[in-house]
């Protein structure tokens, strides 16, 4: 509406009105991002909702004026998180929770507000709302935890693409092509074992991690795979449905920053290839 330079110009008095806020109390702020700010310290929950509180209102009633432009509407979210009362597993899990609080309590909740996390954003956030099935914000997490073991590698991770969805979509509805998907969760739920990660990883793909097997016993689970998506009929078109499975294998730790770029690779290859 007002250019990037005005735009530039608001993130500055932005940033101003919350240093004259959190500075005092000795917190570190940093940019996070395009329009993102964090602020960190050692501080309380409740101390934290009072500055929080205190910036939100400062943004709010502050006079965005620039080269004789007034930019009005000017308000802020925020998320709060505590790396002991909300159980953070690392520094990185601590802004995860924190992205959540903004997320799920401020913005989805109708903006220009301040959100304490709360457990039930993990269900939102790592439960596939349609399937029940785990999502890849989920994944992301456990990996951490997978990783600590060296008896869990190598990790494989078989990128399970559901065939003719599409087809399927365009012939009998999203609605059709929905139950479809649901009924995929279950056969992949009845084929893996209990302690198998089986996410949704975008519309219709699965994602299953299975750890410590050879190359042998996973050409094993993809063949176990196919055969029950082949043998299983699915009641809302009353036909069987195939399924291609791509693996992609992590050897080490050190793997795991770069391994999301790999499942991403294989499927880009895979649709270029077909």
């Amino acid at each position: 509406m007002y250019g990037h330079t005005v735009g530039d110009e608001v993130l500055r008095q932005v940033a101003r009105e919350i240093k004259a806020v959190v500075e005092p109390s000795d917190l570190l702020l940093a940019r996070y991002g395009g329009e993102e700010f964090v602020a960190i310290g050692r501080i309380s929950t409740a101390e934290a909702v009072q500055l929080g509180e205190a910036v939100r209102q400062r943004i709010e009633h502050h006079q965005f004026v620039y080269q004789g432009h007034t930019v009005k509407n000017i308000t802020i979210s925020g998320g709060i998180a505590h790396l002991g009362e909300h159980d953070a597993l690392s520094p990185s899990d601590l802004l995860e929770k924190a992205d959540q609080a903004l997320y799920w309590g401020a913005k989805e909740m109708g903006r220009n507000r301040i959100a304490m996390y709360q457990g039930e954003y993990d269900q939102r956030l790592f439960v596939d709302s349609l399937t029940g099935l785990h999502t890849t914000h989920y994944l992301r997490r456990k990996l951490r935890t997978l990783c600590e073991q060296e008896n869990h590698f190598p990790i494989s991770f078989l990128l399970v693409d559901i065939r003719g969805m599409r087809r399927i979509n365009e012939r009998y509805g999203f609605e059709i092509g929905n139950q479809v998907l649901v009924d995929a969760s279950y056969v992949l739920k009845r084929t893996m074992r209990t302690d198998d990660v089986i996410c949704r990883c975008l519309d219709d793909e699965f994602l299953v991690v299975v750890k410590g097997l050879s190359d042998c016993e996973i050409e094993l689970v993809e063949v176990r795979i196919a055969e029950a998506f082949a043998v299983h009929t699915f009641p809302a078109i009353g036909l069987t449905v195939t399924c291609d499975i791509t693996v992609i294998q992590m050897q080490s730790r050190e793997e795991e920053a770069h391994i999301f770029e790999r499942i991403d690779g294989s499927r880009e290859h895979y649709e270029q290839s077909s």
